[in-house]
């Protein structure tokens, strides 16, 4: 009986064996097989040059650790673009994971070992993981991608833990692995180059005029090329979305099935007139993420005044009014808000200028004809920064200076096309930096 039992006892261990090798090749094998393809729409445009040059720039048949960043303003394709790049090569690596919404996790509570956790979900491909603290979720990282040749695709990045979680995790990666981030800030890359020292950065750019119109015709009419009837209307749309993406999708999409002209006509005069929520939500999260008051002022005061003007005429204003220029122009530029011409002139593509126009509307004004007449009504005059007086259709050309009374917050004046202006402005605009006065 004794035999017998020990028998028993022996079979029931290697099964138990058998049954732990089993679940671990299964366990193995589903998470192989879980590294679905994302979603994406099926019709993408302008999306291979980029990855193939994401690819370059990558190395990707190198051992060496590398790492990219992929820039550009908001609703310009940078998930989009890293979701491609995921798809077409995770299979060439051992292990993989998109990490979405990196910045989602970063908030409240120990930001790090949130951040540690999710990266942890998406490689185990688990619904849920807790780790204890950040040195256990280390040594479990570790121990996940040994030996692993890893993918890992960290989706809108921020600034605050981004430092913190490369300094940590950097040089854990085996030979060959690849790190891609997507950011609306390209200043974290600098950053990153302290952890990892083969660092690119990719900066998105607009789609030209041939993919612009046919994203716009995809989602306007589901063909490539608009109706005869609809081109230069087509056209108009497309050139004010000025090559972005979202927008391009969004103004499309909103006139699918309509097929009255009058109603296209009508839809232009207004986009251009009120900026598009959908869009606009999306580029203000790069104006909402600025550090303070003075980089959010230096915005709205290049958006509605210095377009196309001098940097360093700009800069002595900004000077002038303690906004710090020298950290917060590079701010605005790193963000993908701002850019600076050969010329050394601000320039802004034209939805975010919208967007700035729109979010400082109440504190810049631009008044055309005889709406400088409005003025005369004291009622919130205090809270203008900005004041831009078009006269050129007005009937009456003659103004007095009783106008910027009580304008105490005034900085920056322009009027185009005045006779003259009565009175004095002795003690009346105690905060005045700049003012132009010219002919049209």
């Amino acid at each position: 009986m004794v035999e017998k039992s020990e028998k028993w006892t022996g079979l029931r261990n290697a099964c138990r064996k058998e049954s732990e090798t089993i679940q671990k090749i299964v366990g193995d094998v589903a998470s192989r097989a879980s590294t679905t393809v994302l979603h994406q729409e099926k019709n993408l445009f302008g999306i291979d040059s980029a990855v193939e040059e994401i690819y370059q720039l990558l190395s990707m048949e190198s051992d060496a650790v590398r790492a990219i960043g992929i820039c550009g303003m908001g609703g310009i394709g940078k998930t989009t673009i890293a979701k491609a790049f995921y798809n077409r090569y995770r299979n060439k690596f051992d292990i993989s994971c998109f990490s979405v919404n990196v910045k989602q996790h970063s908030q409240g509570g120990s930001s790090l070992l949130q951040l540690l956790q999710q990266l942890l979900i998406d490689l185990l491909r688990k619904k849920d993981y807790k780790i204890p603290d950040v040195e256990s979720g280390i040594r479990k990282l570790t121990h996940v991608i040994h030996s692993k040749r890893a993918l890992i695709v960290l989706d809108d990045l921020d600034c605050a833990n981004y430092s913190e979680l490369l300094a940590s995790i950097g040089n854990l990666f085996p030979a060959g692995s690849k790190i891609i981030i997507t950011t609306r800030d390209a200043n974290l890359l600098n950053k990153l180059k302290a952890d990892i020292s083969e660092v690119d950065t990719y900066m998105v750019k607009t789609l030209g005029e041939t993919e612009s119109l046919e994203l716009f015709s995809y989602h306007a009419f589901r063909k490539l090329v608009p109706p005869e009837s609809f081109a230069e209307l087509s056209l108009n749309f497309v050139t004010h979305a000025g090559g972005l993406p979202l927008a391009l999708k969004v103004l499309g999409s909103s006139l699918l099935g309509r097929t009255d002209v009058s109603f296209w006509k009508d839809k232009l005069a207004k986009v251009k007139a009120i900026p598009e929520n959908d869009i606009q939500k999306i580029l203000q999260l790069s104006y909402d993420e600025l550090e303070d008051e003075t980089q959010k002022k230096i915005f709205l005061d290049i958006a509605f005044f210095f377009v196309g003007k001098d940097k360093d005429e700009a800069t002595d204003i900004f000077k002038s009014c303690d906004f710090f220029p020298g950290v917060g122009i590079q701010n605005l530029v790193d963000r993908c808000l701002v850019t600076i011409d050969e010329s050394n002139r601000f320039q802004m593509h034209n939805l975010i200028q919208d967007m700035g126009k729109e979010l400082g509307k109440t504190t810049r004004l631009f008044l055309r004809g005889n709406a400088w007449k409005s003025l005369q009504n004291p009622e919130g005059k205090n809270n203008v920064e900005g004041l831009i007086l078009d006269l050129t259709t007005s009937t009456n050309k003659q103004m007095s200076t009783v106008i910027f009374q009580r304008m105490h917050n005034l900085r920056l004046l322009q009027i185009i096309d005045a006779n003259d202006i009565t009175g004095s402005f002795e003690n009346l605009l105690p905060k005045l930096r700049c003012i132009r006065w010219h002919d049209n």
